[in-house]
């Protein structure tokens, strides 16, 4: 499911990722930097560095704007990941 599109904006729901995940730290409103070493892997068998950490504020297809918690900065990713799981978990 593609949350907003466009560009480099575009954010995908994703039902098999476990963490949100973004490449785009401008889209960060608050971030912590995580010391280097911490890596992400991935289902394609390609590892990724952890930059940060933060609430990420997204634009929504009917305009509500919603802030995403939790979310992993990694800038060499190309797009902003979603998870499907950790926003079911948040609902409790």
């Amino acid at each position: 499911m593609v949350v907003k599109g466009g560009n480099d904006n575009t954010s995908y729901l994703n039902t098999r990722v476990t963490q949100h995940v973004s490449h785009d730290k401008k889209s960060f409103v608050t971030y912590n930097k995580w010391e280097k070493g911490q890596l992400m892997f991935l289902g394609d068998n390609t590892t990724h560095q952890i930059i940060g950490q933060g609430d990420v504020s997204i634009k929504l297809n009917n305009g509500q704007i919603k802030e995403m918690g939790n979310v992993l900065h990694v800038a060499s990713l190309w797009k902003k990941i979603f998870s499907a799981m950790q926003l079911d978990q948040a609902r409790g």
